[in-house]
């Protein structure tokens, strides 16, 4: 980013004493300049994690991969980028499930609330049927309902397509991580999880849908009024 900027191609912002202004806090960005002139410079190990943060937004990847392999980032960060990666669409996911989890936790007074709240999570695959097997017609939603087994559940269950490369543990490990890094009180409450012997399965447009792991996550949330 920082390459961009000052590549020519951009009007830059400057302050009356001609120098450049870039809008973001300036407290670690000292620790940003000291390594892009000297990259044998580590940053102090008290403030490394905010300096992954600048290195990240600024886009200065030999700084961040420094910092990854560092005490106190490393091993975690490498962990939690690689679990990351796994997931197709992960961010999406996330976002997803943290608009959800506020969902009806404020009456509709606007001035009472509920200490819990859920958030139903759908890990599935999709098989072909075998002939003469699985002659229940549903619609996708009617399925969710028999997951989640509640019609008042469907709009707070987020589903999850299975894929080659992730796995519902993974997933559940990373959420769960870096949903409490941003401040949720959560648990998880597995419902259903990798029994072959008792899929849920149902057959829609052709197909067998069948839930390999049912997942409430439970949030937490407390008021001082």
């Amino acid at each position: 980013m920082l390459g961009a900027m000052f590549s020519g191609r951009h009007n830059l912002d400057k302050d009356n004493k001609d120098n450049y202004f870039i809008d973001r806090n300036g407290k670690y960005f000292q620790y940003v300049l000291e390594f892009l002139r000297d990259e044998h410079f580590f940053p102090p190990i008290d403030v490394r994690k905010n300096v992954l943060i600048e290195a990240e937004y600024f886009g200065i990847k030999p700084l961040v991969d420094k910092l990854k392999r560092l005490p106190p980032l490393f091993p975690d960060e490498v962990i939690v980028d690689n679990l990351r990666n796994k997931m197709k669409d992960y961010r999406n996911i996330k976002e997803k499930i943290s608009q959800l989890s506020t969902v009806d936790v404020v009456d509709q007074s606007g001035i009472s609330f509920q200490p819990t709240s859920h958030v139903y999570v759908i890990w599935y695959k999709i098989e072909n049927p075998v002939q003469g097997t699985y002659k229940t017609k549903l619609t996708f939603e009617d399925i969710v309902t028999i997951w989640v087994r509640s019609p008042e559940n469907v709009s707070k269950t987020v589903c999850i397509p299975c894929d080659e490369q992730s796995n519902s543990r993974d997933l559940f490990r990373i959420l769960q991580h870096d949903l409490k890094n941003d401040g949720y009180i959560l648990t998880l409450k597995s419902t259903y999880s990798n029994q072959p012997d008792d899929y849920l399965r149902y057959e829609f447009n052709g197909d067998v849908f069948i839930a390999l792991a049912c997942t409430t996550l439970e949030f937490t949330w407390k008021s001082d009024i």
